[in-house]
This record gives structure tokens, sequence and C-alpha cells, in this order.
């Protein structure tokens, strides 16, 4: 397993290394808006070393395959098959002996599947199924929970950009298990594109769930793969300015968008886990979830921002024109602002072409605690179900020492499930 160290330092807000970061993603129409903190020389990691391992899909892998999942969506029909490989209990003993890898395995049968993808394919009547132009799109992810007997099991799931018509999917997937030769090959129809990325990230920790593993199994290699196809571009660099007052104003609308629209994440959370939590055969129950969670997920979708503490996505160029003229100007009357962006204190608002220098330290600490005092405000009124949150902790009162205390304490439970953003 690869080991990092690394030295953790101190940038203060208005130094050289602080910007604020602005990024257009064209294929979504989205724009980020971010704080940066670049490392000097002698801060940057080590090079990694050894053999790539790793027992769970990292943050990163997961950001790319949703990525990937919404630019199909998007741009290209969506994914159409969800697909299930394991492994004969003869092609394990290779792999474990080491003749043979996972990454491999996938490789030549993905290969195949691009030229069937591409060429076309005879039915057994002799009707001619026409190929397609260009590369097949598909991700990959790989598990290794255990069996039985404890041993490894690898699984693969992926997701094809590929259908066939129905009089055609019986030959159609029995020739693919065939190129895949190495077990039991389930390819199901994906009903809807956009929910390709929840078949996934259920499909990735399914298993292991059910055997109540810490993680999804020790993978040597690659862990997931996607092609160049089904690969979402990546965001591109509009600009890079002062950072002043752009990361109290992030932090400030992620803390306004957590306390109004909490409610709707937290009730995410918890279908997600009941869907998770019930088993497959209980259709009627999974049913009666599923249309749950479809309800709340088309409400948060609604919302024009997604955000955690250092950045934001706006979704359309005219909302974050919006997002941009707000943060500009000191002017904080609510009536010309739309409801997803907060209160602002008096006067304050990002100045990207002014110089922060050294001296400015006590302008950005009061600028600070401007912020603090108006989330501590916006906590006193609160939403029904925050309310609710708040009168149950052990102290609320107004001096400082009982609001940081109850800030703590807050906090502490919006990681446990008011966090609402995942980005």
């Amino acid at each position: 397993m690869q080991s990092h160290e690394f030295r953790r330092t101190k940038t203060e807000h208005g130094t050289p290394g602080t910007a604020t970061v602005i990024e257009f993603r064209e294929w979504s129409e989205e724009w980020r808006v971010r704080t940066a903190v670049e490392c000097t020389s002698g801060n940057m990691p080590p090079a990694s070393e050894g053999p790539r391992e790793s027992i769970v899909l990292s943050e990163r892998g997961a950001k790319k395959i949703a990525e990937s999942c919404e630019f199909m969506h998007l741009q290209k029909g969506g994914f159409k098959t969800f697909v299930t490989g394991t492994f004969s209990s003869e092609k394990r003993e290779e792999i474990t002996s080491g003749k043979t890898t996972i990454q491999k395995e996938v490789s030549r049968t993905m290969d195949s599947l691009q030229k069937m993808y591409q060429r076309g394919w005879t039915t057994s009547e002799g009707e001619k199924v026409a190929g397609h132009e260009g590369g097949l799109p598909y991700l990959w992810v790989v598990e290794i929970p255990k069996n039985e007997e404890g041993e490894d099991n690898p699984h693969i799931h992926m997701l094809l950009g590929w259908r066939v018509e129905y009089s055609h999917f019986k030959e159609w997937s029995q020739r693919i298990e065939k190129i895949w030769g190495n077990g039991y090959f389930h390819l199901e129809k994906i009903k809807d594109s956009g929910c390709a990325g929840a078949y996934m990230a259920k499909a990735a920790g399914y298993l292991t769930k059910a055997q109540d593993a810490p993680d999804q199994g020790l993978v040597r290699g690659n862990r997931y793969g996607i092609s160049e196809t089904a690969r979402a571009p990546d965001w591109v660099t509009v600009s890079k300015e002062q950072l002043h007052a752009m990361g109290q104003l992030i932090f400030d609308v992620y803390d306004h968008l957590t306390v109004k629209h909490g409610d709707k994440y937290q009730k995410r959370k918890r279908l997600n886990k009941a869907l998770s939590d019930t088993p497959k055969n209980d259709k009627a129950a999974r049913k009666r979830i599923g249309e749950k969670l479809a309800e709340v997920r088309a409400e948060i979708k609604q919302i024009p921002v997604r955000a955690n503490k250092y950045q934001l996505v706006i979704k359309g160029t005219w909302n974050f024109n919006r997002f941009i003229t707000w943060a500009k100007t000191p002017d904080s009357n609510r009536h010309l602002w739309p409801d997803w962006l907060p209160d602002k204190p008096e006067g304050e608002h990002w100045q990207p072409g002014r110089a922060v220098t050294a001296a400015d330290g006590q302008y950005l600490t009061r600028l600070r605690r401007k912020f603090q005092f108006k989330r501590f405000w916006r906590r006193l009124n609160p939403p029904g179900w925050l309310r609710e949150l708040r009168d149950n902790l052990p102290y609320w009162h107004s001096t400082k020492a009982d609001y940081e205390r109850d800030a703590a304490l807050f906090e502490q439970r919006e990681m446990d499930g008011y966090n609402f953003a995942i980005l």
C-alpha cells in the first residue's frame, strides 16, 4: 500500500498563494468558483512509488464516474446497459497465481466488444446487425468481496453505451458472455440513463454491505476504467483572481443553502440508506422508496447551485452572472437577489482587482467575524427541521463561549447528515 506524508502549512488570506479560480464546463454549462492555495516547491507531495493498490474506490474515482454518467446522459443519450461479470474458480486461481490479472481480462474483453460494436455482427439466422461509428462508450469498476469460503471473489460492474433490439438481445448477450469467457456475465437494461451513476454506486458496494465488510476488497492495479468516448471533458480555467472576500462568500452560500434545503438532503440520505437496506426481492417496498427518492431528487435538481465550504458549482451562465454581481456588490438589499443567495454584511463584497497586503490582516479578521455573526443569527430563526435540532442542543446562549460550543455541536451533526452537497 502506498503511504504519503504531508507537512501541514498555513497560508493566510491575501498572500500570493491564495486565489479565486473561476472555471467553465461547456458540455454541462456549469461554472465553478473555488478557492485555491498553491503549494510552494518545498511543500510538494512525494512522488508515488511501488505497486498501485486500493481497498475502496477513491473519492476522485467516484467523482470521475459520476461525471462520466452525467456527460453521457446530457450529450450522448446515456449509458444503456448495466453489466455484472464474475470469475470462475479456475480463472480466480490464475489471477491469484499471477498468470493473468483482472485488468488484463477486462482489457481483452473491451477490445473485442469494441470491434463487435464498430463492425456489427451476424445472427445465427444470417441477419446482419449493423455496427456503429466511433468507439464504444463504457466504464467499469472492480469489487472483490469474499465468498462463503472466505476467498476473494472478484466482480466487474460495467456500464455500456450500447443496446440492441429486443429480438436480438438473447443472442447478443450470449455472444458477449462468450467473449468474457470467465464466468457469469449478466446484462440488464437501464431504463433511465440519468440514474446510471446510481446503478454503479449501489452495485459497487452492494456485496460488501451485505457482508458487513469494511472495504471493497484489495485491488492491485486500476480499480476503474473509462473509455475515451465516455470521459467527461474537464473544467477549463477562465480566470484566476485575488481571493479577497471570496472564501467567506463561498462558505456563506454553502451555509445558507445547508440551512434552507438541509431537510431535502437529509431526506435523500435517509431514503438512499433505506433503499440500500431493503432486500432486492422486496420489490413493492423498493418501488415505494424509489418513488419518494425520485421526488426529492427532482426537488434538489431544481436548486441552481451545488456547494461545499470551498467551492460552488453554478448551473447556467445567467445564474453565474447573478452570483458574480452579488459578490461584487456592497449592497446587501435582500429583494435584489434570488433566494439561493444569502444576505451579506453591509458593505462587504469581493474586490478581485484589489491586492491584499499583510497590513490588511485586521480587516480580514473583522470580515470573518462579520460572516460568523451572520451565520449565528441565521440559526436563531431557522426552518422547522433545524429549529428542532437547535432546541435539542444542551447549550444555546448568546455568550461567545456557549456559541462556540454550540457551533461545534452543530457542525458535528451537520457532518453526520446535514452536509447538503457532495461535489
